[in-house]
């Protein structure tokens, strides 16, 4: 899925990209914006249209170890009305300035993600 949005002062363009063949777990959230006042590009990389789900709090313990170190920070919110620990989980915007910057970002990420495949229950 692609956006792209115009104003006066910037133009954005929006992907949803799947990262890694994880399905569902493996989309993320490209934003790519272009200043017109400064010319500046900034490159923002996150997951929050489809957030991960985690079922049980040591599945919690882990993801948040997987994480940590990283330059992305995480929303974790647990989901109420229901009798078992469920959380759900996205990703905060990391924003670079550089595009090499920007690949390497998707490189972590990406691992991330693999690890959480690898050593949580989610869905």
């Amino acid at each position: 899925m692609t956006e792209r949005v115009e104003d006066s002062s910037q133009q954005v363009i929006y992907y949803s990209v799947l990262l890694t063949d994880l399905e569902i777990l493996g989309l993320v959230d490209i934003q790519i914006s272009y200043s017109l006042t400064d010319n500046h590009i900034e490159y923002d990389l996150s997951k929050y249209t489809i957030p991960i789900y985690i079922n049980d709090c040591e599945s919690l313990k882990k993801c948040i170890g997987v994480f940590f170190g990283s330059p992305f920070s995480m929303i974790i919110e647990k989901i109420p009305g229901i009798n078992f620990a469920r959380y759900s989980i996205e990703i905060n915007k990391c924003v670079c300035d550089n595009p090499s910057d920007f690949f390497v970002s998707m490189g972590l990420l990406k691992d991330i993600l693999i690890n959480i495949d690898k050593h949580t229950i989610y869905d």
